[in-house]
């Protein structure tokens, strides 16, 4: 937006003010005065819509979380009115790059009805959810034992949202609710058929994190909490310890037993550090009385002090960015919010990721750094055999167990029939709906079937303290696939993928190209010219009017997914962002 102001100075300078009387150069400083004077009216209207929610998060009393939904929603509606308002550009006599970029603010301009429609409807779902009564189940992800694409889910609880105000009950272990839960989920029959029997899928509420798409989980816990003493819930959310850590660099360090945590080591104290000051068994519910007290100090802390909302909606969607924060809705409407963020989990028929799901009983995950490897097999093929043809890729994980010291016996292990070091992985191979001819060539076979979109690959892997274990499989795409999406795993340091000659890691949802047989080329299709001139004006209101009026670094939006992430994360912060600031209370 500062470029914005700049043009707007620059085009009402009184040295351009004699060129207006010029023949056809005249026609281009009326022009850009019209488009420069339209772009700052939008501004305009955002910084005002920006003050307006600004005042309502300092309204903290009784209601304010749902005063503040209709403050954003009638600012979004104002701000809507003021576009409409707008005057055309004339821009018939404008040449060349002033044409072009009154073209695409008319082609913004005609599509801000839609994004301001899809805003409102955010908001007004917001409202309701936060009115209630909501019923939204906690499950609280533990990256130190990692299941697919997230940590394993050991401790939930409740929370009950109504006229903006939050109860938390007592946080529970996974492990005891699962003894009083009657009977089993209502779960995809491929998937029983690749878990039930292995992990008592549908049942033990720890193991439901086994397939990485959390529609599914959430679903899935939804039913298991029906089953239960619980009862119905309508909104599930997963929240591991990375989030925590990041939800700290918004809101600051805390002090809990005279340990100061902050964004820097939360990860290392709740991971490691407990582990190894109360890791034998005698002493679990210390450590887990130490853990939630921590957990709840953060979030206390959400309220408690002046934390800049728009940096705290930033590193919520940063965190839900790496799958460190997923939720699910019975509501489509909630649901929508959620797949707008890009937070539902969700699986494509083009992901891949590959998960060595813990089956130690260990909190051996921490340490643990996993390599993906992706190779295609298959010969130089002639141009008559054409891009129909099927080829064959290797994938392979490569898990390293290092030697831990020092130790405890839950960093170990507490399965007795795992020795003490070894660590006993499930890795399950999620690969596009397109792979077929799917065979394990390294590590146990377990079974191989489809998850949703994509097809699954299983296999067992035991790798001794103090070695690299492997396990691998191979299967056939076709000859005109031309990409894959890898999903992020949630490990609290970035996995890496080495697809063909490219690196990559899977911190944030990645795309990368199927590799090149080689000696075959394939004809790949132009990139389209991507728009330059403002980006997403349903973001002005709520955004991008911030960055005209602080100092500082613009923020990084090249990782974003999607040029609404800004006016999403708006709707996020009265949904999402209010939950998450009651989410957690001390027990």
């Amino acid at each position: 937006m500062r470029a914005v102001d700049r043009a707007e100075r620059w085009s009402a300078s009184p040295l351009l003010s004699p060129l207006t009387a010029v023949p056809v150069l005249g026609d281009q400083v009326e022009g850009l005065r019209a488009i420069t004077a339209n772009v700052g009216a939008l501004a305009d209207a955002g910084d005002d819509a920006l003050d307006r929610v600004e005042a309502g998060l300092r309204d903290t009393g009784e209601g304010g979380r749902l005063r503040l939904v209709r403050t954003a929603l009638d600012a979004v509606r104002d701000v809507e009115a003021r576009a409409r308002e707008l005057p055309e550009v004339d821009d018939g006599e404008l040449l060349g790059p002033l044409r072009r970029a009154s073209s695409r603010l008319e082609a913004e301009i005609d599509d801000l009805p839609a994004r301001f429609d899809e805003l409102e409807g955010h908001l007004e779902t917001a409202h309701d959810l936060l009115e209630g009564p909501t019923r939204v189940l906690l499950v609280a992800a533990n990256n130190a034992e990692m299941r697919a694409g997230m940590g394993m889910h050991l401790s939930a609880g409740v929370i009950t949202v109504e006229d903006g105000d939050f109860e938390s009950s007592r946080f529970f272990q996974t492990g005891a609710i699962t003894l009083r839960t009657q009977g089993r989920a209502d779960v995809p029959e491929e998937l029983a058929a690749l878990y039930q029997r292995i992990w008592d899928f549908g049942h033990e509420w720890r193991t439901t994190s086994t397939t990485p798409d959390f529609r599914t989980v959430g679903r899935i816990l939804a039913d298991l909490a029906a089953r239960s003493p619980i009862g119905a819930i309508d909104m599930v959310v997963s929240l591991d310890v990375p989030a925590l850590a990041t939800m700290m660099e918004a809101t600051g360090p805390v002090v809990v037993d005279d340990e100061v945590v902050s964004a820097d080591n939360a990860v290392d104290v709740l991971l490691r550090d407990n582990y190894l000051r109360l890791g034998e068994v005698d002493e679990r519910h210390e450590r887990r009385d130490l853990q939630s007290r921590i957990a709840g100090t953060i979030f206390d802390t959400v309220t408690e002090r002046d934390v800049d909302v728009v940096d705290l909606a930033s590193a919520l969607t940063d965190a839900a960015e790496g799958r460190h924060l997923m939720g699910w809705s019975a509501d489509d409407g909630v649901q929508r919010l959620w797949e707008s963020l890009g937070a539902d989990g969700a699986l494509t028929a083009d992901s891949f990721l590959v998960a060595a799901q813990n089956a130690s009983a260990s909190k051996r995950d921490y340490y643990l750094d996993p390599v993906v490897h992706l190779l295609p097999l298959d010969p130089p093929r002639t141009p008559a055999e054409g891009v129909g043809d099927r080829r064959r890729y290797r994938a392979s994980l490569e898990l390293a167990n290092p030697v831990v010291r020092p130790t405890a016996p839950y960093i170990d292990s507490l399965n007795r029939y795992v020795p003490v070091g070894v660590h006993r992985a499930f890795v399950t191979f999620t690969l596009p709906g397109a792979a077929r001819d799917v065979r394990v060539i390294e590590g146990k076979p377990a079974g191989v079937g489809t998850d949703g979109p994509t097809r699954v690959a299983t296999a067992w892997l035991r790798v001794p303290e103090g070695s690299t274990g492997r396990a691998s499989v191979e299967f056939t795409l076709p000859g005109d696939a031309r990409r894959l999406e890898i999903v992020p795993g949630a490990r609290v340091r970035p996995t890496e993928y080495r697809v063909g000659p490219v690196s990559v890691l899977d911190g944030v949802p990645r795309t990368v190209q199927v590799p090149e047989i080689p000696g075959h080329s394939r004809q790949e299709p132009q990139p389209l010219a991507a728009a330059a001139l403002v980006a997403a004006f349903t973001a002005v209101a709520l955004g991008a009017s911030r960055a005209r009026r602080l100092s500082g670094p613009a923020p990084d939006l090249e990782a974003a997914r999607g040029d609404g992430r800004l006016a999403t994360s708006a709707a996020l912060l009265a949904a999402v962002l209010a939950l998450v600031a009651g989410l957690v209370q001390r027990s």
